[in-house]
This record gives structure tokens, C-alpha cells and sequence, in this order.
């Protein structure tokens, strides 16, 4: 059994769905960091249990002749891009090869089609959250080391568009100095992370500052401080923290929404609004799902955990009555602005701004005859209740960023009489073993 501290040297076997290197005994199994099949090294232990252990790589003995030198070491050390050391085709064969296993395993669904790469494997990101320390006169800004409480400082964000990168740059100086000052706001208000998002249509840039402990003084030295921090396509800087298990934002300078453009498709986000980060990979996912809602026959288009709309409005044009579904109000909100931005006809259109579970509980099944229904939701997927509701729904669009739960509520939709029609890997993540699936299911 393996113990934590102890160095051993290893063989690994395959890669884990996380990208870990795998070394597989009776009793235990180890996932290795930075570790690839039929690579030897020694290995330092820092998490056991019965069944498993966790350690990462000291000394490299014998290479893979599939690795590759990573040149953005900085982020690779975070563990935020594990399968950098691949090249981007051993990268999809990677995925394909965890999406085909995962799938046929649990499913036995044989037809899967071949992953589709990413547009762009570096530079794709247009929004990122990094973690902030601060020690005397000193800031450090990176993310946590994966499974520790290490910060690794990022001098650079190679996974964000350009622009976006040399902003946070000239950011990270700016905080460098403005935390040598006597009264910074930095301390005043305790920094803990900043979310910066951008668009690559406006070039807009919006910034977040997330916080411990709002007060005027703090509020006060941060505005005489903004000059420091703006830039002509600054849209929106604030602050956010947590009061009574909410998030509450406040302005600082302007707080406009930011627009992303998507097919054509002008789309308001505001900042506490999801929209897919890899926007090239989402124009051809949503081109997808078009041309496979044309080809049913359907009057009627049901998009649930809509967000802004975008799928829903990327895909109905005028040609569909079109239902978006989603909890946060804000969205909503912003659903309205797009509808008329894109020239939707109003009438076409319902907004409900509703959970999923209470929007389906309030609906006959009737309701969805003639409709096909998207689902686009959160890590954690569907409940079976809402499954239940689509009896008389002969078609589902279901997209998904977790393979996992994904699998299990296809699972479900088969025991309820659905067949999966089509299944399609997307890789909307490069670099990260993270994978986005796209399902048609029918009756």
C-alpha cells in the first residue's frame, strides 16, 4: 500500500479520464501527474486510501515518445492544462478514445462520430478566474496547484485570446504598484480572485473583482484608483462578493454587458450570465444543432437552462415558436434584449424565467407534442423528473460539457423509450481533458 511521502518509481499503463498516468496493482491504484503511458519515473505520494493514491512525478526516467516540450510551463504546473505534453492530435485521439469507452461501456451506443477539433488550441478562452495572495507588499496572482493549496503565479494567460492576455498583463503590473501604497484598496477590501472576460467580436474587455470584506474606504480608494486600471475597451469593472449566500455586484465604472457574436448573432451577457467560453467551437457546435432541427419535424423549439437564448436564437430564426426556460433573472433579462436585437418576431417567442423542475411540473405532457426540445445544462445534468416530462416529445437535442452525468441520463432516456440518433464529440477545451458532447435522441 502505498504511502504518502514515500518516492517510488513507477510504470504507467494508459491515462486516466483526468489525465492522469494510471499504475494498477491488487490492492491499489495510482494516478500519476505529468505521467504518460510507458513512462517510467520516480514518484512522490501525496494523497492514500484503501483503494487509491494520487502522486506526482520527481524525476522523469524514461520518456514517452509521444511527449512534447511545453513551452507555457507556468500553466502547465497549475495542472489547469494536463495534456499539454501531447500534441493536439494525440490530444483528440485521447478524447476519442475516453468518449468511445465511456460510451460503449455504459450504453453500448456504437455509432459515435469523430471528435471535432477546436478552431483554435491556444488563445480560445474568453473568460478566466484567477486566485489572488498577497504577503507584506507582495501579490501573487495564478491558480491553485491541483490538489494543493499552492499558487502557481501566471506571468501570462496562454488559453485567452490575445487581447485578453496583454490586459492582464498590464493588470498585473498595475496591482504590483498599487499594493506598495499605504492605503491600498487591494488589503482595504481583501482581494481573493479576479474574473476578466472578453469578447472577440467587440474586443471588449470586462473586469471582476472578487472580495472579503466590502467597505466605503476600500470602495473609495478603488475609484480613485481606476484610471490605473482602464484601458478604451474596458466595458465594465466591479466588484463581487457574498452577502446572505448571495452574490452582490457593484459598479465601479460603467457596467455595460458584454456582446458576443455568434453566427451572426448579437448576443447581450451580463456578468453574472453563462455563455460558452470557446466561441469559435460554440459557432460550430450551434451550426450543428441547426441543421439537425431543420431536418425534423418540428413547429416548435423548447430551449431549457437557455441562459441568454443563444442556442434558441441561433437556431429558430423565424421559422419556430420558441420557449426559452431559465432561473436567473438577469439572463432572462438579457433574453429579451436579444430576441429584439436579432429580429425575432416577439410574438414567436416566450420567456420564462423559471427552474427547469417547476417549468416542467406546470406543463402537461401534450405540451411538448410537435416540439423539440435543447438541453444545455449545468455539470450536475438532468433529474429524472424532468426526463419523465417529455413523454410525448419525439425528439431531444441534449448538449453537455460532462460526459458522466451525460451518459447517466442517457441511460434514463433509454429506459424511457428514447434511442440515441446521434452522438458527437467536441473538443471546446483544448489543452484540458475536458469534453463537450452533443446528443439526438428520438422516439
Amino acid at each position: 500500500m502505498y504511502k504518502i511521502n514515500d518516492k517510488i518509481v513507477v510504470k504507467a499503463t494508459e491515462l486516466s479520464y483526468e489525465g492522469y498516468g494510471v499504475v494498477r496493482s491488487d490492492k491499489q491504484t495510482l494516478f500519476v501527474e505529468n505521467l504518460l503511458p510507458d513512462e517510467e519515473a520516480e514518484v512522490a505520494i501525496y494523497k492514500s486510501n484503501s483503494k487509491i493514491a494520487y502522486g506526482r512525478t520527481v524525476n522523469l526516467i524514461k520518456k514517452s515518445c509521444k511527449r512534447v516540450e511545453v513551452v507555457e510551463k507556468e500553466l502547465f504546473e497549475s495542472g489547469a492544462a494536463p495534456l499539454m505534453v501531447l500534441s493536439y492530435e494525440d490530444q483528440l485521439k485521447f478524447k476519442q478514445e475516453i468518449v468511445n469507452n465511456l460510451i460503449k461501456r455504459n450504453i453500448g451506443f456504437q455509432n459515435i462520430e469523430q471528435i471535432q477539433p477546436s478552431p483554435k488550441i491556444l488563445n480560445y478562452r474568453n473568460k478566466i478566474t484567477l486566485h489572488v495572495n498577497y504577503k507584506n507588499n507582495n501579490i501573487y496572482i495564478g491558480f491553485y496547484k491541483k490538489n494543493s493549496n499552492k499558487l502557481v503565479i501566471q506571468n501570462s494567460l496562454p488559453l485567452c485570446h490575445e487581447e485578453l492576455d496583454k490586459y492582464y498583463k498590464e493588470l498585473v503590473g498595475t496591482l504590483k504598484q498599487q499594493i506598495l501604497l499605504k492605503d491600498n484598496w487591494i488589503k482595504e477590501l481583501k482581494l481573493r480572485q479576479i474574473t476578466l472576460r472578453h469578447s472577440n467580436w467587440s474586443h471588449n474587455i470586462e473586469v471582476i473583482f472578487i472580495i472579503e470584506n466590502p467597505n466605503k474606504k476600500g470602495f473609495d480608494l478603488l475609484k480613485n484608483n481606476l484610471i490605473f486600471l482602464l484601458k478604451p475597451n474596458v466595458i465594465s469593472i466591479q466588484c463581487q462578493y457574498i452577502k446572505e449566500s448571495k452574490d452582490v455586484f457593484i459598479s465601479l465604472y460603467k457596467s455595460m454587458p458584454q456582446q458576443f457574436n455568434i453566427n451572426n448573432k448579437i448576443f447581450n451577457v451580463n456578468n453574472d450570465s453563462f455563455f460558452q467560453v470557446n466561441e469559435e467551437q460554440t459557432s460550430l457546435i450551434y451550426n450543428q444543432i441547426k441543421k439537425i432541427i431543420d431536418q425534423e419535424n418540428s413547429t416548435k423549439i423548447i430551449d431549457v437552462y437557455s441562459g441568454v437564448g443563444s442556442i434558441g436564437i441561433s437556431v429558430c430564426g423565424n421559422d419556430y415558436q420558441l420557449e426559452l426556460i431559465e432561473i436567473n433573472k438577469s439572463a432572462c433579462e438579457c433574453a429579451k434584449i436579444n430576441i429584439k436585437q436579432n429580429l425575432i418576431n416577439p410574438k414567436l417567442v416566450d420567456i420564462t424565467n423559471s427552474s427547469a423542475q417547476d417549468f416542467f411540473n406546470k406543463k402537461e405532457a401534450e405540451y411538448f407534442e410537435k416540439s423539440i426540445v435543447i438541453f444545455d445544462p449545468p455539470r450536475t445534468g438532468l433529474t429524472n423528473k424532468e426526463i419523465d416530462m417529455l413523454e410525448k416529445c419525439n425528439s431531444v437535442i441534449y448538449m453537455s460539457c460532462n460526459p458522466h452525468t451525460m451518459i447517466r441520463d442517457l441511460k434514463y432516456f433509454e429506459e424511457k423509450g428514447y434511442r440515441i440518433e446521434r452522438l458527437i464529440p467536441y473538443d471546446m477545451f483544448p489543452q484540458t481533458y475536458h469534453i463537450e458532447m452533443l446528443s439526438l435522441l428520438k422516439k
